[in-house]
């Protein structure tokens, strides 16, 4: 749901309030000061419910546009997808990577990404992860997909922004900047089996 027509309709409703009280502070000059006071307190709900309103409403936005892109990707067009762990995420010391050619395991793969939907957030986190990168019409598209720490048929799955240098297991020089963007949820008994097979291999 996008909240900015909450936000404008609260903001419309608060200042036709406001004026209407302005207006009784001139009539009722002996509580201007209470009246004042009321409007104060309503300019101050307001802005915070605006704020809030926006904020939430623009990322709720940008999450709903990035699950539409994914659903719109053509998966025939993909010749590859590479799968990697250890890039920097907490806790991951080691390297797996694994090269997806075959049409068949690429159209599992999103078949199973397009299940993608928003889902309340509840007190968890992605474990597991795992970076899948692919190339479509000439651009790179990194996303990371993590295994619900509560749920177990529940996946994450978060748009990849960042970069390392070195190897991870080389503590003194290895850095690494990572965030991760998360663009909805996959809610599934079955993992594809080529996913399911390097989340097994992955040795943290």
């Amino acid at each position: 749901m996008f909240y900015f027509e909450t936000m404008f309709l609260f903001m419309i409703i608060g200042f036709l309030v406001i004026v209407l009280l302005y207006f009784l502070s001139l009539k009722f000059k002996n509580h201007k000061s209470k009246i004042n006071k009321v409007i104060g307190s309503i300019v101050f709900v307001l802005m915070t419910i605006g704020w809030y309103a926006f904020f939430y409403g623009y990322e709720s936005k940008v999450e709903a546009n990035s699950r539409n892109d994914l659903k719109k990707i053509d998966q025939a067009l993909i010749s590859k997808i590479k799968l990697q762990n250890g890039m920097g995420l907490s806790g991951e010391q080691i390297y797996n990577s694994q090269e997806i050619n075959d049409k068949k395991s690429i159209l599992e793969i999103f078949k199973f990404l397009k299940r993608i939907k928003r889902v309340k957030a509840h007190h968890s986190s992605p474990k597991k992860k795992i970076t899948m990168s692919f190339t479509y019409k000439d651009k790179l598209y990194k996303y990371t997909i993590g295994k619900d720490s509560v749920n177990r048929d529940e996946y994450w799955v978060m748009i990849y922004n960042g970069w390392c240098k070195g190897d991870p297991r080389d503590k003194k020089n290895y850095r690494a900047s990572i965030s991760n963007v998360e663009v909805g949820r996959v809610q599934t008994e079955s993992l594809p089996t080529v996913l399911n097979e390097f989340m097994k291999s992955m040795k943290y």
